[in-house]
């Protein structure tokens, strides 16, 4: 089924959408909005599409207001829109900025709390601040400025949203992903609306998008039901499942990029730890990047740990000195830029302790199919250990928990004898082949979208990402084409505006 069959099978008397044009500088996301609006225009469905020009300051693509980056954000969503020959109405986003105070000194946790009206401002701030700077170890002081802005400004954009929502009455939106700032802001207003929504975000590959219909990408039911589908349905039979599971599998081992890119490329295949002793009974630690699902949502916070590392020092601090027992820890080779996170875990080396840093050649596959036992807090390995018959225990969560397939300590207490047991048995594998089949078939194959890799590709032959930043332009063409702001300049402020911009850029 098409992307447009699934949103006309669900809402067959759809007569006008609208989109909001918010992260046109990551590949794909732009054009998947584009084509869907191509194909809301063929079968006579009208709508509106909400842009910015250069009005969210410290947005997600352009954290500091640059210039040059404006620029290219509204010539590619220029380029787009008329290469789609959109008939849909552009609205330019407008605000005020909502004055809302938080205390100093307030928590992390206190502030994902944070709401105003239905919006969870709290959490979809923080999920803007931690994908920025990949800090597991944020704190509101550290970053308050930023933060304050960004509150204020996705506050205003919530306001914006209902009230246009209210007044246009769209009987659809189509947003990307839903957990920002910003994006978040026009998700509540949907709801509080009652208005119906799809968030959109990347396939099973690079040829396909995905739709989550009125939720977030990241909803573990939702998720559940969709690979419930996959497998029930689907045009494949069961054995080719199977097989389609199994090249799933085979394919991670081998380095291959799927969905995201392949964090095992730079690894030396079968390399593994200079100590390493097959006669030691060896338990591995395949640890996620620490800041992945901290601003989520709460179905996200684990019920054992707050966080790994919480869960490692619980576990060191319990565990005896078994003979022959070795651990060795394999950090997320994406958390490099985790300096802090990596150096905590890093002071957990002991004897019995081997940590494996983020740069290590050492081979995540060497270490997985090499152990005794597996350990994650949610990662991917833990199902690829179950699928490959090694125990598998997760204290994390998961989109895979609910397989059985791994062990799922119910308490903290449970955790030290499932670790040591030395004849825990791996769990029965069936389940990952559900798991499987649907992460290498969920989605949605583009159609006019041509893409050439994870991160280019071409839109009716156009690859918009190649339009140049405003400091690769000749300045002649910006005094004729002052398209990268949300009023008419004079040349003398544009002049002085470039002028800065190269003072910030270049030194000069």
């Amino acid at each position: 089924m098409k992307g447009i069959d699934r949103i006309l099978t669900k809402y067959p008397s759809l007569k006008s959408v609208a989109f909001f044009h918010s992260h046109i500088l990551w590949p794909s996301h732009f054009e998947t909005e584009l084509e869907l609006m191509e194909k809301f225009q063929d079968k006579g469905i009208a709508g509106v599409n909400f842009v910015c020009n250069d009005v969210l300051k410290s947005c997600d693509l352009n954290a500091t207001s640059e210039i040059d980056t404006c620029s290219k954000c509204i010539q590619i969503r220029r380029k787009g829109l008329r290469l789609a020959q959109s008939s849909f109405k552009s609205i330019p986003v407008k605000f005020k900025v909502h004055a809302f105070y938080f205390p100093k000194g307030i928590s992390v946790d206190e502030f994902k709390s944070t709401h105003y009206k239905n919006f969870d401002v709290g959490y979809a701030v923080l999920s803007t601040i931690v994908s920025r700077y990949r800090d597991p170890y944020i704190t509101i002081g550290k970053y308050r400025s930023e933060i304050e802005v960004l509150v204020k400004n996705a506050i205003g954009l919530y306001e914006f949203f209902v009230e246009q929502l209210t007044l246009i009455q769209p009987d659809l939106v189509v947003l990307f992903n839903g957990r920002y700032a910003y994006t978040r802001a026009l998700l509540r207003a949907c709801e509080v609306v009652g208005i119906k929504y799809f968030t959109h975000e990347r396939g099973a590959n690079q040829t396909k998008y995905m739709l989550f219909e009125n939720t977030l990408p990241h909803d573990l039911a939702y998720f559940e039901k969709c690979m419930k589908t996959s497998w029930e349905g689907g045009i494949h039979p069961v054995s080719e499942k199977i097989e389609i599971a199994k090249r799933f599998y085979e394919n991670r081992r081998m380095g291959k990029s799927q969905s995201w890119f392949s964090f095992t490329e730079n690894q030396i295949p079968d390399l593994l730890p200079v100590e390493w002793n097959a006669n030691d009974y060896n338990v591995v630690f395949f640890l996620s990047s620490e800041d992945e699902f901290i601003a989520i949502g709460d179905q996200w916070v684990s019920p054992l740990f707050t966080t790994q590392l919480d869960g490692l020092e619980y576990i060191f601090s319990k565990q005896a000195d078994i003979e022959n027992f070795k651990y060795y820890i394999r950090i997320h080779p994406n958390s490099r830029s985790a300096v802090e996170f990596v150096k905590k875990v890093s002071q957990l080396e002991s004897d019995q302790i081997r940590i494996i840093l983020p740069e290590s050649p050492i081979s995540t596959y060497q270490l997985l199919f090499n152990a005794n036992k597996v350990v994650t807090f949610g990662s991917t390995v833990g199902i690829e250990a179950a699928f490959w018959g090694i125990p598998s225990i997760n204290l994390g969560v998961s989109f895979y928990k609910q397989l059985n397939v791994t062990y799922n300590p119910a308490s903290r207490e449970n955790v030290i004898p499932m670790l040591t047991d030395r004849k825990l048995p791996p769990k029965n594998k069936s389940g990952t082949y559900r798991y499987a089949y649907h992460l290498s078939t969920f989605g949605y194959q583009f159609e006019i979208y041509y893409p050439e890799s994870l991160m280019s590709g071409r839109y009716r032959g156009y690859n918009l990402q190649a339009i140049p930043r405003l400091s690769q332009i000749a300045f002649a063409n910006h005094i004729k084409r002052p398209v990268f702001i949300n009023r008419l300049l004079t040349k003398a402020e544009v002049k002085l505006r470039y002028y800065l911009h190269l003072r910030r850029t270049f030194g000069r």
